[in-house]
């Protein structure tokens, strides 16, 4: 069986790599996956700043020199050009069946200007679209995964059928073959400067120098597994090649490899990149893999949900599910500790560390409340469809009321708990003794419930979906108040058993039926089920980890 952490992966491709294109000047950087996703980010975060959906996998992309187009070849045979300063569509043009799956594209480039577009696809057909006027036009006779502007926009670097380098002079619809490499072609390359041309296959790398065409070095591959993809540092003139094994890292004009590592990603492909961060390869894991890390959401620390609405959280990144399809992803800028969803999916209450508390409304993505800076590392969190509370690391707590828009505070709290509704919140008097307050007043919403002993209560819980609330005194008895009968005197509560061990914290499942208590100290946790209508035996799990919610 599957573990939770494996049945809502947090990461952002749940698919294959298939291709990934990186844009020096603005940082900007867009991967593709097997099922179409692409994810284009924006400098050093792990928040995409736009997504994309094509309609088979994205074998090839591009971006413009600073970042304002991204243009996206699938294996469908459809192209698009994505404006990623409004994210609409700026030119599409569509195909699907046999007619599609004919030119589906291995490689695609648009000018420095946005004004021409380039594809090649697995027909051996380069086409070239003027996207002012609408026109494209045919050339046949070309392979590869390759293809580049120049730094004008008025060449075209690609491969020929005879699988060496050519340049496509558009203005003179002319062809200048590079001098004749050693080896089979199937990658090439400018360099950051433009000044030379790197390119690479089986046999070997190749460097040209672009103004004269002329090979200026070579070099043979020594037990290479086979070249996946080549780059060209965003810095300088130094270049990468990609194997299925590792990475090599090459001076220019020498060809001397500098560095060599593995790079461990399963089943990589032609998906590389290398930004400001480092090197990267896509594998078929859905993960960009470099030298000693992976461009992925960090592993899960803390999971909770309600209902068909999951959450996860991976150091400072957050991910939203309804049931199995995962509708958010975004940092929240820091290390998480606990969150909390509403049980119709619409809020988001999140705590952190060392940071006040954040609330967010997922509709329209935006932070809607900021707490005071005492609510960092609070000790509980509620969120719910009217309410969110916050339980403080030293006793008492705050509440907002999104019915009333009124946030309060109550400092003599020493225990607080809300209802699955948000309606009620139950506090603690500082002598152990039961408050029902209402959310959205800040006034006492029912009679106190009958305490069953001369014991304080120590910890109180509302159970989701009913009336009852159970507490555990200082003796260690449990006890379920129905606050449905309160009456004049307050509810009268039921004592359902002795707890001989110390309790971290309650909870209410089952719509009332079941209580669970986590037992344990810093190190490990075990939870204790307890079935309130006594039909069923308690039940323990053990040896879990200290980080839980349920």
């Amino acid at each position: 069986m599957s573990s939770i952490v494996d049945l809502y992966c947090p990461y952002v491709h749940e698919s294959p790599i298939t291709s990934a294109s990186y844009e020096a000047y603005n940082q900007t950087k867009a991967i593709a996956d097997q099922a179409g996703n692409i994810a284009v980010y924006r400098g050093s975060t792990k928040r995409p700043m736009a997504t994309f959906l094509m309609d088979a996998s994205v074998e090839a992309l591009s971006i413009t020199p600073q970042g304002h187009f991204l243009v996206a070849g699938d294996n469908q045979g459809s192209i698009v050009v994505f404006d990623l300063n409004t994210t609409a569509i700026f030119f599409e043009e569509r195909r699907e069946g046999a007619r599609g799956q004919s030119r589906a594209f291995r490689a695609v480039a648009i000018s420095p200007t946005g004004t021409m577009l380039a594809a090649i696809a697995v027909d051996g057909i380069l086409r070239i679209w003027n996207l002012r006027t609408g026109e494209r036009q045919n050339y046949r006779g070309f392979v590869g995964s390759s293809l580049e502007f120049d730094a004008r926009g008025e060449r075209l670097l690609v491969i020929g059928e005879d699988k060496q380098p050519k340049l496509f002079h558009l203005q003179l619809n002319e062809i200048h073959p590079l001098d004749k490499a050693f080896t089979s072609i199937e990658h090439v390359r400018f360099t950051k400067d433009y000044q030379y041309i790197f390119a690479a296959g089986a046999g070997g790398f190749v460097l040209y120098q672009t103004s004269s065409l002329q090979v200026v070095n070579g070099k043979a591959a020594q037990k290479s597994s086979g070249i996946l993809s080549i780059q060209v540092s965003p810095s300088d003139n130094n270049v990468a090649a990609f194997s299925k094994r590792s990475i090599y890292l090459m001076t220019t004009p020498d060809l001397e490899i500098y560095e060599q590592f593995p790079h461990k990603a399963p089943k990589p492909s032609n998906s590389s990149v290398w930004d400001h961060q480092g090197i990267w390869i896509g594998g078929g894991d859905g993960i960009m893999h470099s030298k000693s890390s992976s461009l992925a959401v960090p592993a899960t620390h803390y999971i909770s949900g309600k209902g068909d609405h999951r959450v996860s959280c991976h150091n400072n990144v957050v991910a939203i599910f309804k049931k199995d399809t995962r509708t958010h992803l975004f940092s929240a800028g820091k290390t998480i500790k606990e969150a909390s969803l509403s049980r119709n999916g619409e809020f988001l209450v999140l705590s952190f560390y060392q940071a006040p508390i954040q609330a967010y409304q997922l509709k329209t993505g935006k932070m809607i409340l900021q707490a005071p800076a005492e609510t960092q590392n609070p000790k509980a969190i509620w969120c719910t469809p009217n309410c969110i509370a916050i339980e403080l690391e030293n006793g008492g707590g705050y509440w907002w009321s999104f019915k009333t828009n009124l946030g309060m505070q109550i400092q003599w709290a020493r225990n607080i708990t809300l209802t699955n509704g948000g309606n009620w919140l139950g506090t603690l008097t500082p002598e152990g003794r039961i408050q029902i307050i209402d959310c959205h007043t800040g006034k006492r919403a029912l009679p106190d419930p009958q305490p069953t002993s001369q014991a304080e209560i120590q910890k109180i819980s509302f159970l989701s979906k009913s009336s009852k609330l159970v507490a555990l005194d200082a003796d260690g008895y449990l006890i379920c108040y129905d606050l449905s009968k309160s009456g004049v005197e307050g509810a009268v509560g039921k004592d359902i058993m002795q707890i001989n061990t110390p309790v971290k914290r309650l909870w209410g499942i089952q719509q009332g039926d079941f209580v669970v208590l986590e037992l344990g100290d810093d190190t490990k946790s075990q939870l204790l089920y307890l079935d309130l209508s006594e039909q069923q035996d308690p039940q323990i799990m053990e040896d879990l980890s200290p980080v839980l919610q349920i």
